[in-house]
């Protein structure tokens, strides 16, 4: 392919892209050799490929979407001014939210039936008498937390574009984007009930757990820093 063909925007899609497929594989060879053994029978989880694949893609969706936080405050950190829109962010946050979509059917088939869907969230069918039977316990919160997740990431990727930021503005569309604050959250919230569920090794929680606490602090040192150039000027 001539190099001058390529555009920016097909650029920055092709390397977060083969950067997301590179972290899928180097997880699924890592949670390989996992000892963890499933909670209901003694068998090794890492016979099972579509746990490693589960797990490599909900790892990889989190180590984008930490990326995407940190960008910006690298970005500043480095002396660069805060911008509103900025497209590589833009493009690691969207590809976070595909990454994590392909988690969610995939991670609630290891415990639950597709083909009843409900089953990972209700306890029953809806009815008259229990409109919202909610299934209870570490995994059913740990499921309408995963659920919420990737709703929130799925909207914030589909206003990630300057049509939307025109159409809301920019004070609104970037209100709305900050609520990949509160998605961010939601998906640290997911991943503990559900260590809490699987007994994930505490050397993989601790790795996560690195990975997010490192994005939140370059955010709060970039934003003292911010605030404190603006005092000074």
């Amino acid at each position: 392919m001539d190099r001058s063909a390529i555009t920016p925007v097909l650029r920055r899609r092709l390397v977060v892209g083969v950067g997301a497929v590179v972290s899928v594989a180097l997880f699924i060879l890592i949670l390989g050799a996992s000892p963890e053994l499933w909670v209901d029978h003694p068998d090794p989880k890492a016979s099972t490929f579509r746990w490693r694949l589960s797990v490599a893609l909900a790892d990889t969706a989190v180590l984008l979407l930490s990326i995407t936080l940190a960008y910006g405050p690298v970005r500043t950190l480095a002396g660069a001014e805060p911008a509103v829109h900025l497209p590589w962010r833009r493009t690691l946050g969207i590809a976070a939210a595909l990454v994590a979509l392909v988690h969610l059917p995939l991670g609630l088939s290891i415990h639950g039936d597709l083909t009843k869907p409900w089953a990972s969230f209700l306890q029953t069918r809806p009815s008259l008498d229990r409109p919202f039977p909610f299934l209870e316990g570490a995994r059913g919160l740990a499921n309408w937390l995963g659920l919420s997740a990737a709703t929130g990431l799925t909207l914030l990727a589909a206003i990630s574009n300057r049509r939307w930021m025109r159409r809301l503005g920019r004070v609104r569309w970037k209100t709305a984007q900050r609520t990949i604050y509160l998605v961010f959250a939601l998906v640290g919230a997911h991943a503990f009930y559900y260590w809490r569920v699987e007994q994930r090794l505490l050397t993989h929680r601790a790795i996560v757990l690195a990975v997010m606490a490192a994005a939140v602090a370059l955010q709060l040192v970039a934003a003292i820093r911010v605030r404190r150039v603006r005092r000074h000027t």
